[in-house]
């Protein structure tokens, strides 16, 4: 076969490859635009469905438009180098495997990571990474420099300046409603006028998912270097028992976040293989179902006293004197503030629920203040005929009510005990 016939060979062949790209891309594109107008027919998407549906649309139809370009134009010349169809054919099977990744994007949503926000942390296990920002019950949170949510804080602190430092979990740390309106934040603007020659701050060292035994760590390695006028640990009651679902604590997580790449995250072959990994684990999943039934916040109100609870109280309370001690030992007043569940707003729910009753005991016996934000967020309810809805945004988080709330109580309590400029 002479030159010339390898070259129209090669066009051939090169338009051949290029029909079976086009019809492949033509016949998906399709697909996934019926699938989108769906929605007629009551067939609902989810918000990363549809997201990854229309891109794969783009993607299926730039390629089809592509090929066939490259196909009028190989059919136009009549002849090409026969190494152009060979390049076609190999670079077929990345295109499919492409394809492929996409479309499993539509059926697999992506795990619950936050690659930009969170990383991992040598003794506590995670923490935030500084300087990122990210959303988190679908409002926005920074992070600033020095691995705390909100503005920056400078660990020097200025003359005539006076400073309260929360420790606590996400419903510290305000996610879930706008960061002006935490309780923390609303703080420094409630003091009076008459108090305005003195610079109230809040530094709040609140990280998601933060139990006492990592609050100890952050206390010393972290908290102490802003020079804390008061220490206020903000407790929820999620604190006593969420240790145990981790590795460390016989549990079978390494914390709340999963750390991924960012690349693989959007891929929706990991996500395929993760899930299919997962549902294999059936065991790993059956201990984790076990653990979260045996040591949920429901039971721990109900059934205080169960077995299961023992350790919870002693690890609980053991990590809290360790922070009581820190802060005497600094010569700074420790504070303990408990936000409720939204189950313990309910009509019928006892009035002293057991977490608290033991919470209050151990700031009896540590000669700590103690407020418990309970009966407060009762009373607010049945003053207003509002529901536990109306001040929470799911089991434990505040709304911005709750945050309003709690920031007028917490002010009311540091002054009743001398805690405030």
């Amino acid at each position: 076969m002479d030159r010339e016939d390898k070259t129209l060979l090669a066009a051939r062949r090169l338009a051949a490859c290029c029909v079976v790209i086009v019809g492949y891309s033509l016949f998906v594109t399709a697909g996934l635009l019926i699938r989108l107008e769906a929605r007629e027919w009551g067939l609902v998407l989810s918000a990363s469905a549809r997201a990854a549906m229309i891109t794969s649309v783009v993607e299926h139809g730039s390629t089809a438009i592509l090929a066939l370009l490259l196909m009028v134009w190989a059919h136009r010349r009549g002849a090409v180098h026969p190494l152009l169809p060979r390049v076609t054919l190999a670079l077929m099977p990345i295109l499919l495997l492409t394809s492929v990744d996409g479309l499993l994007k539509v059926v697999f949503r992506p795990p619950a990571v936050h690659p930009t926000v969170y990383m991992p942390h040598a003794t506590r296990d995670w923490t935030f990474r500084p300087g990122s920002v990210g959303t988190y019950l679908g409002q926005p949170m920074r992070i600033n420099s020095h691995g705390l949510p909100g503005p920056e804080i400078p660990y020097h602190k200025g003359d005539n300046e006076y400073r309260i430092l929360f420790l606590g979990d996400s419903v510290a740390a305000g996610f879930g409603i706008p960061e002006k309106d935490c309780f923390a934040r609303r703080l420094p603007a409630l003091w009076h006028a008459s108090e305005a020659h003195i610079t109230v701050t809040t530094a709040n060292c609140s990280v998601t998912s933060y139990s006492p035994w990592q609050q100890v760590d952050l206390l010393e390695t972290e908290g102490m270097r802003y020079d804390p006028d008061v220490i206020v640990q903000v407790f929820c009651l999620n604190d006593y028992v969420e240790k145990f679902c981790l590795t460390r604590f016989g549990g079978y997580s390494s914390g709340p976040f999963e750390f991924v790449s960012p690349l693989l995250a959007r891929s929706g072959l990991y996500r395929a293989v993760r899930l299919l990994l997962a549902r294999r684990q059936d065991d790993d999943e059956k201990r984790r179902k076990g653990l979260l039934a045996r040591y949920s916040i429901t039971r721990l109100i109900d059934e205080p006293a169960a077995p299961q609870f023992k350790d919870a109280w002693r690890i609980t309370f053991d990590n809290m004197s360790k922070m009581v001690a820190i802060a005497r030992r600094h010569e700074r007043p420790f504070a303990i503030v408990c936000f409720p569940y939204a189950v313990q707003i309910a009509p019928g729910a006892a009035e002293q629920p057991a977490p608290q009753a033991r919470l209050a005991q151990f700031a009896r016996e540590h000669d700590v203040p103690f407020l418990d934000l309970l009966p407060t967020f009762r009373a607010y309810t049945h003053q207003h005929q509002l529901s536990a809805q109306d001040l929470f945004l799911d089991f434990c988080h505040p709304t911005k009510i709750g945050h309003a709330i709690a920031a007028r109580e917490i002010r009311a309590f540091l002054i009743k005990h001398g805690l405030s400029p």
